[in-house]
């Protein structure tokens, strides 16, 4: 009897991630760091483009009317950036870009007033955000 290999294809697995605001975002695994997080592709539901080419750690934080999202800048280094996800208006900000970090928490200090601490492996970055009217203000 003979064995034949075939070549397997690649079926994309998105699953359920967050949603906010009728705005559902689904992501799908495209690796992991070796002893570290995984890294995803991101889709949302109605369909927006902006997240198109993107790669994205599992980290997410919901406020007010939308979502922070953490955009990985290399799957090499630690880098990342931080965007705000206006889910009423449909717009992606970019906020902070070249964070050393992808091990993050999000703290709210006061009204449009958030502290995100980024750990480094060395040391804990705290970055602060303020957050205007037209939430695209930020330190």
């Amino acid at each position: 009897m003979k064995a034949q290999l075939t070549k397997s294809s690649t079926i994309e697995q998105w699953t359920y991630w967050t949603e906010m605001n009728s705005i559902k975002l689904f992501q799908n695994l495209e690796g992991e760091i070796r002893f570290g997080p995984g890294y995803f592709s991101v889709k949302s539901e109605p369909l927006l483009h902006d997240f198109d080419g993107k790669t994205f750690g599992d980290w997410f934080f919901h406020y007010k009317d939308g979502i922070f999202l953490q955009q990985w800048d290399s799957t090499k280094s630690p880098h990342s950036s931080l965007l705000y996800f206006d889910t009423v208006g449909l717009t992606i900000i970019e906020l902070k870009t070249q964070i050393p970090s992808v091990i993050w928490e999000m703290e709210v200090l006061e009204e449009n007033q958030l502290q995100l601490n980024c750990d480094t492996g060395y040391k804990i970055l705290e970055l602060r955000i303020e957050l205007g009217i037209e939430l695209g203000t930020s330190d």
